[in-house]
């Protein structure tokens, strides 16, 4: 399948072929299982050292096995508006 470059199209043929294709899930489960990825890791409770505040997700932390992976339950900043500081910590309730 050819892409026209000069619209405004501007994915590559590799792209669609990665998104048309079927993954296989339970083998990528295998696969994470045994390697250093960090993607699916559970859902944790995300303090805000600046302000305190506290909330539902994951520290955004770089995967070694997929850097270019952006998870939904990532967070990068504070999500007070009044604060958008990045030092957050992921701890474990218990």
């Amino acid at each position: 399948m050819k892409i026209d470059t000069r619209g405004k199209d501007r994915y590559s043929e590799i792209d669609i072929v990665a998104v048309t294709n079927n993954i296989d899930c339970e083998g990528l489960a295998k696969k994470n299982s045994i390697s250093n990825c960090i993607c699916d890791r559970p859902e944790r409770t995300v303090k805000c050292l600046t302000c305190g505040a506290t909330f539902r997700g994951h520290a955004a932390l770089v995967c070694n096995e997929h850097p270019r992976r952006i998870n939904l339950m990532d967070v990068r900043l504070c999500p007070n508006t009044s604060c958008r500081s990045a030092y957050l910590m992921e701890f474990e309730e218990g």
